[in-house]
């Protein structure tokens, strides 16, 4: 499986909303410093602030098994994904859809705000979420964690719900949190 990103509308696009919501000059498209960034991104509780969802990204997932790409398009808020189609007329090996297996690999593509993404990383990195669907959100933080320094504190937020909130939300947690309660 291969992951790849692209921002397409970066942090200054948020300037706008910003100052929007503080009664400022509207059509300003000002890359925000690093520093504010950092504080729109996290805030009390992990709520990040509303402006964050003006910054969209661009998610290509090359061959991903057909059964994980399920589990990614259930997020809705803040996202669209365009999966690769089964229908019978655009097959190549003209094979029914009904005989094609769940693990077979497709390419899948999202685009999603700032927000939507940190939040399906909450999701998707648990531990009780199954290795292949860990896997993509894992690929998709290191790549951002080697891109600029807006991209960089966006994959520092990429974490599961237990590092968040320091509890776990699940009916039957993992081990690791496990361990980690007993500390």
């Amino acid at each position: 499986m291969e992951v790849e990103y692209i921002r397409l509308l970066g942090p200054e696009w948020m300037t706008g909303p910003m100052n929007a919501t503080q009664g400022k000059e509207m059509m300003e498209c000002k890359k925000p410093s690093i520093k504010t960034w950092r504080k729109m991104l996290f805030t009390v509780g992990g709520v990040p602030h509303s402006p964050i969802r003006a910054v969209l990204y661009r998610i290509f997932v090359l061959d991903l098994k057909s059964w994980v790409s399920v589990h990614y398009v259930r997020h809705h808020i803040g996202v669209m994904p365009y999966v690769k189609s089964q229908r019978d007329d655009r097959n190549e090996e003209l094979v029914s859809r009904d005989d094609l297996p769940q693990g077979r690999p497709i390419e899948m593509m999202f685009d999603m705000n700032t927000n939507a993404l940190l939040t399906i990383a909450k999701a998707r990195l648990c531990m009780k979420a199954s290795k292949e669907t860990r896997d993509v959100f894992k690929r998709l933080k290191e790549k951002m964690l080697n891109a600029d320094e807006y991209d960089q504190e966006v994959a520092k937020l990429m974490q599961p719900p237990c590092e968040w909130y320091n509890r776990c939300y699940e009916p039957s947690p993992c081990e690791r949190y496990k361990l980690k309660e007993k500390r």
